[in-house]
């Protein structure tokens, strides 16, 4: 996990995704710029939702 880059705006985003990896469950979420890199495995447990 690299959260050095992830903003004071990101950080609860990056906490849950961090979460739903540990439980391991998806993330749904409507918002496109979560950075999902800074999660190990971060991407395959990120559902973007289209609005």
């Amino acid at each position: 996990m690299n959260i050095v880059s992830v903003s004071s705006k990101q950080i609860t985003d990056v906490y849950l995704l961090a979460l739903s990896v540990h439980h391991k469950v998806k993330f749904a979420t409507f918002d496109s710029k979560i950075p999902y890199d800074s999660v190990d495995r971060g991407k395959e447990h990120l559902e973007l939702i289209a609005a």
